[in-house]
C-alpha cells in the first residue's frame, strides 16, 4: 500500500551536491511525510514565496528495496531517549533538539554499536526532530542509488491535488455560481454589443422604416440561442481564456427587402427602392482571441434574390453577412483554478513517458489521472452536445453547426 511523502524545494535552487552537506542520514533525497513541512524546507532555500515548489509522491515502500526503519526500532527509540553519563546525564535526543548537526554523528555511533551495513541499504527513513514527522532518505550509496532516485523525482507532482479535492470543492460551490451567473450574462452581452455595432452601420445604409426597435427586437429574439450555444461550450470557454481574452464572434446573415416603386408623376424615377430590414439570422457562432468588428474582412458576401412572379420582378432581397465579437471575461478565479487542474493534468501525461517508472508506477499513475479528469469533468463540466433551433439560423449555417 502507498504511502504520501512530500519534498519542498524551491525554483532555480540546484539540490545539494553529494557530500557538500553534513546530512542525517549521509548523502540522498530527502522526502518528509508532512506537507508542512515541506514547506519549511522550501522556506529555507529560498526567501521568495514564488520560487516555493511543493512535490507530493504516493511510494510504496517495497518498491525501495531494502529499508532500514528507525520509527519502527526499539534500538533506535533506547538509543536517542536514553540518557548517557558521558552526555553529562542527557539524551542524545535532547541534544539534537538543541543542534540538529549532531544527527548524522549519532546515526553514525547507533550504526557502529549495533554493526549494521549502511551499504547492503536504499533507503532510511527515521524521525524529523527539528519540524516533527517522519524523513525518508534515498540513499544516494556513491551512485548506485541514483536510479531509484531518479524513479522517485519521476513520481513526484507539482501539487498535492488529491488532499485538496474537498476543499477545491467547497469553494467551487462559490466559484461555480458566479461562473454559472456569467454564462447567463454571456448571451445579454453579446446581443447588447450587436445592438450598438448593428445599428450604427444599418444606419449607414440609409434603409427606410428602419428604427432601433426593430433591430433590438430582432436580436433579443436570439438570445437564448446565444445562451444555449455559451452554455454548452463554457469548457471550451475556460480552455480559451487560459490563454488570454476570449471573443464570441458572431455572424449574422441580414437581409434588405426592397420593392419596385412606380413613378405616378410620368417622371422616369421609377425603380428598387424602400430598403427595409427583412431579417437577422444567425450564420456562425465561435470562439477567438480575435477582437474584430465590422463585416468579416474580405468577405463582404452580398447576394442578391430576386421576388415576385416569374419573369416579372416586383422586388428583391439583399443578403449580406456581418460578423461582430464581444469579449467573454470568466472571473480570473474560475480561469486561476481549472488551469491548476490543467497544469496537473499536463503532469500526469508528461510523467507517465518517464522510463524510470515501473509498470506499477504507471498505473498507480493512469488511476490518479482519470480520478483527476473525472474531478474536473464533475466540476467544470465537458464540452456539451449544442442543438441549434432551425429557427434562428441560416441554411448554410444550421447544416455546418450541426
Amino acid at each position: 500500500m502507498g504511502e504520501t511523502w512530500f519534498r519542498g524545494e524551491a525554483s532555480g535552487v540546484p539540490p545539494s551536491k553529494p557530500g557538500g552537506n553534513l546530512l542525517d542520514f549521509g548523502d540522498g533525497l530527502y522526502l518528509t511525510d508532512t506537507e508542512d513541512v515541506a514547506w519549511q524546507y522550501a522556506k529555507k532555500r529560498s526567501p521568495d514565496h514564488a520560487d516555493y515548489r511543493i512535490w507530493q509522491a504516493n511510494i510504496d515502500r517495497s518498491t525501495l528495496g531494502r529499508v532500514l526503519d528507525l520509527t519502527s526500532d526499539p534500538r533506535w527509540t533506547k538509543f536517542m531517549n536514553q540518557s548517557e553519563p558521558t552526555l553529562l546525564n542527557k539524551s542524545r535526543l535532547f541534544y539534537v533538539r538543541q543542534q540538529n548537526e549532531l544527527y548524522n554523528q549519532f546515526f553514525e555511533e547507533f550504526m557502529k554499536l549495533h554493526k549494521i551495513d549502511i551499504k547492503t541499504y536504499d533507503a532510511v527513513i527515521g524521525p524529523e526532530y527539528v519540524h516533527g514527522g517522519k524523513q525518508l532518505c534515498i540513499l544516494s550509496k556513491q551512485g548506485v542509488g541514483v536510479r531509484l532516485q531518479a524513479r522517485i523525482r519521476a513520481l513526484l507532482r507539482p501539487e498535492a491535488w488529491g488532499a485538496r479535492l474537498a476543499r477545491t470543492a467547497a469553494k467551487w460551490k462559490t466559484l461555480g455560481a458566479e461562473h454559472i451567473a456569467f454564462i447567463r450574462r454571456a448571451s445579454a452581452i453579446v446581443v447588447a454589443n450587436g445592438i450598438g455595432l448593428l445599428f450604427g452601420y444599418l444606419q449607414s445604409l440609409a434603409l427606410e422604416h428602419f428604427n432601433q426597435r426593430i433591430l433590438t427586437e430582432r436580436l433579443q429574439s436570439l438570445e437564448p440561442e446565444v445562451l444555449a450555444y455559451v452554455e454548452a461550450r463554457h469548457r471550451m470557454l475556460l480552455d480559451y481564456a487560459l490563454e488570454g481574452k476570449t471573443y464570441i464572434a458572431t455572424t449574422v446573415r441580414l437581409a434588405y427587402l426592397y420593392s419596385w416603386q412606380e413613378d405616378e408623376t410620368g417622371g422616369g424615377q421609377s425603380g428598387f427602392e424602400g430598403g427595409i430590414l427583412g431579417e437577422v439570422k444567425i450564420d456562425s457562432f465561435n470562439f477567438s482571441h480575435k477582437d474584430f468588428n465590422g463585416r468579416t474582412p474580405g468577405q463582404p458576401q452580398i447576394n442578391r434574390e430576386w421576388t415576385g412572379p416569374k419573369g416579372f420582378r416586383t422586388g428583391y432581397i439583399e443578403y449580406e453577412l456581418y460578423t461582430f465579437s464581444s469579449e467573454l471575461a470568466p472571473a480570473k478565479e474560475s480561469v486561476d483554478l481549472y488551469r491548476t487542474y490543467m497544469d496537473t493534468s499536463k503532469w500526469y501525461q508528461d510523467a507517465l513517458k518517464d522510463p524510470a517508472l515501473t509498470d506499477q508506477d504507471r498505473l498507480n499513475l493512469r488511476k490518479e489521472r482519470d480520478a483527476l479528469w473525472d474531478f474536473v469533468d464533475a466540476t467544470f463540466g465537458t464540452i456539451g452536445q449544442f442543438r441549434p433551433n432551425p429557427k434562428f439560423w441560416t441554411d448554410d449555417g444550421l447544416a455546418r453547426m450541426r
